[in-house]
């Protein structure tokens, strides 16, 4: 399915080239450090979706400790959550991605990053208070979300918190995602293995969350005047049904 419909969470697995095709779109992306050049719309979505990440944390009660980002790429979001959350957090960055990572290294030096496999993880068990993983579980075949969600709480505390952000199924499904979310499938695929329970599920969309409006930032691209338009660049909360993106805040148990 390529128009972003919920494929769920179990299924055949797919093949190892289609996986590894799969992987190279995401490789590909990161000959340059793009998330740390943004142009105007996609800087200021990017920034308040760190706003909003960042408030769902402080909501939940956690206040500090060791926090884990996976799948961090170029360290752009790692570093947007350090700026947010204060000097009360320790964080690792990690992704599969070597280049990914080396630009991480370059543009964050104050944090630390690691090439590994976020199916993987060489952490201990109950290594940290706080899991990250911003726009990576529509990464992961649909089969294997089950024991990627089980790795993310294995390195978990106790009563510690994980975040997911995701794109819904709204939007369009790109080459390099297996599958988007609706809220309940991403609630399930969460729960489902008891080992955390979802405390909000939080839904982001473009403003105006019209499709029109997303449809012609394609025109704006050829015509930078309109990046300084205000009224083009911006998200609002919506409710789940509605939204582009979900940010969901879970608590160990």
């Amino acid at each position: 399915m390529r128009s972003g419909e919920d494929e769920g969470t179990s299924g055949s697995a797919p093949a190892p080239d289609e996986v590894a095709h799969r992987r190279a779109l995401q490789e590909e992306e990161y000959r340059l450090p793009h998330h740390w050049i943004l142009r105007k719309h996609g800087l200021h979505n990017y920034l308040h979706k760190s706003d909003v990440m960042a408030d769902l944390v402080r909501a939940s009660g956690l206040t500090g400790g060791a926090a884990l980002d996976v799948g961090c790429g170029d360290g752009r979001g790692t570093h947007e959550l350090a700026l947010r959350l204060g000097a009360g957090y320790r964080w690792t960055g990690v992704d599969f991605s070597g280049r990914a990572i080396a630009f991480a290294r370059l543009m964050a030096p104050d944090l630390s990053f690691e090439v590994q496999d976020g199916e993987a993880l060489a952490a201990a068990d109950a290594s940290y208070d706080l899991v990250v993983a911003r726009e990576v579980i529509e990464h992961v075949p649909p089969p294997d979300v089950a024991a990627f969600v089980a790795e993310l709480r294995r390195v978990l505390r106790p009563d510690g918190r994980l975040l997911v952000t995701t794109p819904t199924t709204n939007r369009r499904l790109p080459d390099k995602h297996f599958q988007h979310f609706t809220e309940g499938s991403l609630r399930t695929a969460l729960e489902g293995g008891g080992g955390f329970r979802v405390d909000v599920v939080q839904g982001l969309g473009w403003f105006p969350s019209d499709r029109r409006v997303e449809r012609a930032y394609r025109y704006a691209i050829a015509m930078p005047a309109l990046w300084r338009l205000d009224a083009w660049c911006g998200t609002r909360a919506l409710p789940a049904r509605r939204a582009d993106d979900l940010l969901a805040l879970a608590r160990a148990v």
